[in-house]
C-alpha cells in the first residue's frame, strides 16, 4: 500500500500511509484509538474506498473497491464481532456460500464431502474441532478459530486479525498464536491489530506504528523496546498513573451468599470506603457474572446485602442507582453507548434518570453538569454536541465514566473498564479510578487482564469455576500469586 489517503467529512483519517507485507509474515499495526489502523485495513478489504494512493499485490497494481475484490485476491479479515451462523454446524460455517453439492443434483448438499473438506482445513491448522458440531456448542475461542478456518478454505493469502484476543483468556490466546504459526508455515501473511503490546512483541515479525493517520515507523521484532513503541504511538513519553496509597475505611457495602445456578456459588465479600476491590480469575471463573448478578443484571440469589449498614436488595439497575451505586458494562458498543445521541446526551443519561422525578431539570443545568463531567475525565472531542460515534474507543470509554460521575456515586462497579482501548487511554482511565478512590468512592472491578486487576486493586478476590478460592490483600496482590492460585485450582479440577 503506497501513499494511502482517506478523509471522512473534514477529518483526515489517513494521510499518505505506506504499508507492506511479506509472504509468511506477521506484521502488527498498533496505535491509539483513531490512529487509522482499522481504516487502513478496511481499505485493503474493500470496505472503504481510498481517496488516493495505490495497492499492489506481488508487485502488480490492483483495484479493490468492494469486499468481493479483496476476497478474490485472497485477502480476508476477521472482525471482533464474528460473522457466523450459530445454529449451523462448524462445516456449514466454514464453507458458507460455497457448500458442495452432489453430482447431478445441484440442490442436494454433499454432506460427506463437506465434512471431509472441513476436516482437511481444520487439520492444516491443527485444530481438534469436530466438523459436525453445532457452532454454538463451541467456546468463543473455538468459534474464532473456525473463522480462521473459513478464511483458509477460500484460497487465503492475507489474513487480517483485529483485536483477536480481546475476549480470550491466556490459554485460548496461546491456542490462537499456535494457529497463526501454522498459517505462517503455509506462507500465509497475517496483519495483526492489537492494543496488547506484550503479545505484539511476542508474535509479530515487524511492527508498524500509526499516529494521527500517519506511519511513524516500522520496526523489526527485537530492535525496539516496548517503551519506545509507546512513545512512538503517543508522540510523547507515557506518564504512568500514580497508584494511590492503600486505604481501609469503614465497610460501606457487603454481600453474603451470592449464587447463580451453575455459574457462581456462595460468594461473600465486604467493600470499604475508598477501597478498590478486584474480582479476578480465568475465563469461565464466574467473575463477570458475579458482578452483573449483584447489580441486578443477571438472575441471582443473595442471602443478604447491606449498604451503609442497612439491609438492601438490588433486583434491577435502578435499585442500585437509587443506592448511589453505578455500573460500567464490559461491552460499550452493545450495552452502553447510544449511537443516535450526542456526546452530551450520552453522558447525561443516568443523571437525567436520577433527578427527573425530584424536580424539573433545565437544559442549561444539564449541559453544564455534563460538560463539567466530560472535562473532568479529559474526553477529547470537537464539541459536546458532536455525534458520539465521532469519539475514539478510548474517549467513548472515558465518556461512559463521565456518565457515572455525574450522579456522584458512593460505589462504582467496573466490568473490564479498559477493554479495547489504547495504552494512552488506559493510563488516563487508571488515573481516574485512583482519583475516585482517593475521594472516598468505593470501587469493585474485574478485567479480562489479570495484571490490570493486580495493578489497580487494594484487595483481590480470586475465583475459579464459580468459587472464591482466595482473597489477597496488600503485598499479596501480585499477578504471579493470582496465576499460581488459578493454575493450582485448574490442575485440581483436572485430577478430580
Amino acid at each position: 500500500m503506497r501513499e494511502v489517503r482517506k478523509t471522512f467529512g473534514g477529518t483526515v483519517a489517513l494521510s499518505g500511509v505506506d504499508f507492506d507485507l511479506n509472504p509468511g509474515e506477521v506484521h502488527a499495526i498498533i496505535g491509539e484509538n483513531g490512529a487509522g489502523k482499522s481504516t487502513l485495513m478496511k481499505i485493503l478489504c474493500g470496505v472503504y474506498p481510498m481517496d488516493g494512493g495505490s495497492i499492489l499485490v506481488e508487485g502488480e497494481p490492483v483495484r479493490i473497491q468492494l469486499p468481493k475484490d479483496a476476497l478474490a485476491l485472497g485477502i480476508n479479515m476477521i472482525h471482533q464481532e464474528f460473522a457466523n451462523f450459530s445454529k449451523l454446524s462448524v462445516a456449514e460455517n466454514v464453507f458458507v456460500g460455497r457448500l458442495p453439492r452432489k453430482a447431478g443434483f445441484p440442490l442436494a448438499l454433499d454432506s460427506r464431502d463437506l465434512l471431509l473438506r472441513t476436516a482437511e482445513v481444520l487439520g492444516r491448522l491443527r485444530l481438534p474441532i469436530d466438523p459436525g458440531a453445532r457452532l454454538d456448542s463451541l467456546s468463543v475461542a473455538q468459534q474464532q478459530l473456525v473463522e480462521v478456518a473459513k478464511a483458509l478454505s477460500a484460497n487465503l493469502r492475507i489474513l487480517i486479525m483485529d483485536e483477536a484476543t480481546s475476549s480470550l483468556n491466556l490459554r485460548e490466546s496461546e491456542q490462537l498464536f499456535a494457529t497463526i504459526e501454522a498459517l505462517k508455515v503455509e506462507g500465509i501473511s497475517v496483519v495483526y491489530i492489537s492494543h496488547r503490546l506484550k503479545e505484539v512483541m511476542d508474535i509479530a515479525d515487524r511492527i508498524t506504528v500509526l499516529r494521527d493517520g500517519a506511519n511513524v515507523g516500522t520496526f523489526p521484532r527485537g530492535h525496539i523496546e516496548e517503551a519506545a513503541i509507546i512513545e512512538a504511538m503517543l508522540g510523547r513519553r507515557l506518564r504512568a498513573a500514580v497508584k494511590k496509597a492503600a486505604t481501609r475505611g469503614p465497610t460501606v457495602f457487603s454481600v453474603t451468599g451470592l449464587s447463580i445456578p451453575g455459574k457462581v456459588r456462595n460468594l461473600s465479600f465486604e467493600l470499604h470506603r475508598g477501597e478498590i476491590l478486584g474480582i479476578t480469575g480465568l475465563s469461565g471463573s464466574g467473575k463477570e457474572l458475579a458482578i452483573r448478578g449483584l447489580y441486578g443484571l443477571w438472575p441471582s440469589r443473595i442471602e443478604r446485602m447491606e449498604c451503609n449498614g442497612e439491609q438492601v436488595s438490588i433486583s434491577h439497575p435502578s435499585d442500585g442507582l437509587s443506592l448511589g451505586i453505578t455500573y460500567l458494562a464490559e461491552e460499550r458498543k452493545n450495552m452502553s453507548v447510544f449511537p443516535q445521541l450526542t456526546i452530551r446526551e450520552n453522558a447525561s443519561v443516568l443523571w437525567m434518570r436520577s433527578v427527573w422525578r425530584r424536580f424539573v431539570v433545565s437544559r442549561r443545568r444539564e449541559r453544564e453538569a455534563s460538560l463539567q463531567s466530560l472535562r473532568r475525565v479529559n474526553v477529547k472531542m470537537a464539541g459536546a454536541e458532536s455525534p458520539v460515534d465521532s469519539l475514539s474507543g478510548g474517549n467513548q470509554q472515558k465518556m461512559l465514566l463521565a456518565r457515572l460521575l455525574m450522579v456522584q456515586p458512593e460505589i462504582v462497579i467496573l466490568n473490564d473498564p479498559t477493554r479495547g482501548v489504547d495504552v494512552g487511554s488506559k493510563q488516563e482511565i487508571y488515573q481516574i479510578i485512583y482519583q475516585l478512590a482517593r475521594e472516598g468512592v468505593s470501587i469493585i472491578m474485574t478485567s479480562s487482564e489479570i495484571p490490570e486487576v493486580t495493578a489497580l486493586a487494594d484487595r483481590v478476590i480470586v475465583m475459579s469455576k464459580g468459587h472464591k478460592i482466595a482473597e489477597l490483600s496488600d503485598a499479596e496482590v501480585t499477578t504471579d500469586n493470582v496465576l499460581a492460585l488459578v493454575t493450582q485450582a485448574a490442575a485440581a479440577d483436572e485430577h478430580g
